[in-house]
């Protein structure tokens, strides 16, 4: 895994979090020297109250959004990668466990010699609400591995003109983006890291109602505060074409 980006955008009670990864073939391994290409997959688990809402693949210099299918006929098309069938990418989503998490698998074939892929996955996080504050986790732990090397490097941009705060981070640049109104961070990455994106929340009385469009979809979301502190299980939001 070569570069990591996040762009943050809060909505609301929730954050939109869009994950752009750039992976190589590393030829440096024995095991790995006669092969010309290879598949990348990627395992990641997100609470069930997440919702995905875009995968998108680097092909010839343009981003690519992938075309929802139905689970058996995406990887039937993913199993034809011998055929003229090429470049494909699968994004996968099993049932929520018993703890609650969705478990996603990503796939992209085939990533070749010198040759860098990049894809970006997009979706929408119920941030922990607190008196004043949002609290999110970050997908930190998902970018480091055992097996692989992983990114060594967070670049993070939160689309807002009010500063978070990072906790659980080295930061190793910071700075305000005047030209995009965005704050921007370098963190160093290590295995097993766990950051939180603290800022503050826009949920002032008792209700709260918001509304945004994105990728051709309306999405409405409510939240109702019981007490002083909003209670994360009476958030909701849903969406319309």
């Amino acid at each position: 895994m070569d570069t990591a980006s996040l762009k943050i955008v809060p909505r609301g009670a929730y954050v939109e979090m869009n994950l752009e990864l750039t992976v190589s073939y590393d030829f440096e391994s024995w095991f790995f020297k006669n092969y010309n290409e290879l598949e990348f997959q990627w395992t990641f688990s997100l609470p069930e109250q997440a919702t995905m809402t875009g995968f998108w693949l680097m092909l010839d210099d343009t981003l690519r959004p992938a075309t929802m299918l139905d689970k058996w006929t995406a990887e039937l098309l993913f199993s034809e990668v011998s055929s003229p069938v090429r470049n494909p990418a699968l994004l996968t989503q099993s049932f929520p466990d018993r703890e609650g998490m969705v478990h996603y698998q990503l796939r992209v074939y085939p990533v070749m010699r010198d040759i860098n892929r990049t894809f970006i996955v997009q979706y929408l996080l119920p941030a922990r609400p607190t008196n004043e504050t949002l609290r999110a986790w970050l997908p930190t732990s998902q970018l480091t591995t055992r097996n692989f090397r992983g990114a060594e490097k967070l670049h993070i941009s939160f689309m807002s003109e009010d500063e978070p705060t990072l906790l659980g981070a080295e930061i190793t640049d910071h700075s305000f983006n005047n030209a995009t109104s965005s704050w921007d961070y370098d963190i160093a990455l290590d295995f097993d890291q766990f950051v939180e994106l603290v800022y503050p929340s826009p949920i002032k009385g008792k209700h709260f109602f918001s509304t945004f469009e994105q990728n051709d979809e309306t999405f409405y979301q409510l939240a109702d505060r019981k007490s002083t502190r909003l209670n994360s299980s009476h958030t909701d939001i849903s969406r319309m074409p």
